[in-house]
């Protein structure tokens, strides 16, 4: 077996193994990474995807390997809370903005994945086309949970753009 299957084998075994509380999410350090993912075939060869489970509610989508979209992409990510939807809006960067678009114009009635600390939380329907750039995702958490997620993706933001600028 050589070293690219072992690899993705381990990420696939890790994606599935991957508990879904929001515990996880939610931890207390001090940075929360974010990850998009398209949903793929099934029929993909093994080595080109790979299956996540989402908790809530409860199902397994087959997607690529590699995200599509990270917190290096975004400008920020907000907490909102709207009678008893608790969303998280992420507004994306230009290139964010652009594959947002691209991607919700042609896979209509197919879904992304959102991972927050390498746990998949949800798995929004593209309904219609996006252009502002902006996702939102209805999350099952706390006030707080929500809060603090978003405090640290905006903190794992303002990092890597720091990061950047230094370069």
């Amino acid at each position: 077996m050589n070293l690219l299957r072992v690899f993705c084998l381990c990420v696939a075994v890790a994606a599935s193994l991957s508990g879904c509380s929001t515990a996880d999410v939610s931890d207390k350090s001090k940075y929360a990474t974010v990850r998009i993912f398209l949903q793929r075939p099934p029929q993909l060869p093994p080595e080109q995807r790979t299956e996540l489970v989402i908790p809530n509610p409860p199902m397994t989508v087959t997607v690529g390997r590699f995200a599509e979209l990270s917190e290096h992409d975004m400008i920020q990510a907000e907490a909102v809370k709207t009678g008893s939807s608790k969303l998280l809006v992420l507004e994306f960067d230009a290139h964010g903005r652009m594959l947002i678009e691209n991607f919700t114009t042609e896979r209509r009635g197919e879904c992304y994945v959102l991972v927050i600390n390498n746990v998949p939380v949800a798995a929004p329907a593209i309904r219609q086309t996006i252009r502002d750039g902006k996702l939102v995702v209805e999350m099952d958490m706390t006030d707080e949970e929500l809060d603090s997620v978003a405090k640290r993706i905006n903190a794992a933001i303002k990092r890597y753009r720091q990061n950047a600028l230094l370069k």
